[in-house]
């Protein structure tokens, strides 16, 4: 038999087969019960968005493109009491060109249907609420 080691109350502890399954399944047990698993397949009920901030369009580091981000923050129904932080990024591929030939509109356009995609995440059947957006029915076909 093969000897595993496991840290108990700061000590490395050498065991067996079964003290490892014993081990691992007190760990399970003790995530169980520190862990909202009633609430977790739950929407988030009714949320408000508290904050909500955009950065503006700044210069890539390695690309030619610009970049923004939506931030928001969401508290409300059973949301952490601080409440959740979403995020949306915003990426164009040349800002200049695209103001140049007037695109403007479609730069809007994109930072506005963001911003919308972003409120969203304040509906109380958001699912999102531990990054499970498939189950989300406002996410979950919304292009990212």
């Amino acid at each position: 038999m093969e000897a595993s080691v496991i840290y108990h109350d700061g000590e490395e502890v050498e065991v067996g087969w079964f003290g490892l399954m014993l081990y691992r399944l007190r760990g399970f047990w003790r995530t169980c019960k520190q862990t909202d698993w009633k609430n977790y397949f739950q929407g988030n009920g009714p949320g408000e968005v508290t904050w909500k901030e955009f950065t503006g369009f700044r210069e890539n580091p390695n690309d030619l493109g610009c970049s923004a981000q939506w931030c928001i923050c969401v508290k409300g129904g059973i949301r952490m009491r601080d409440g959740n932080y979403y995020y949306r990024n915003i990426t164009v591929s040349d800002l200049e060109r695209c103001v140049d030939k007037d695109w403007s509109d479609k730069v809007k356009g994109k930072v506005a249907e963001q911003e919308r995609i972003l409120d969203l995440y304040a509906e109380p059947d958001c699912s999102c609420r531990l990054g499970f957006h498939c189950r989300c029915p406002y996410h979950k076909t919304t292009k990212h």
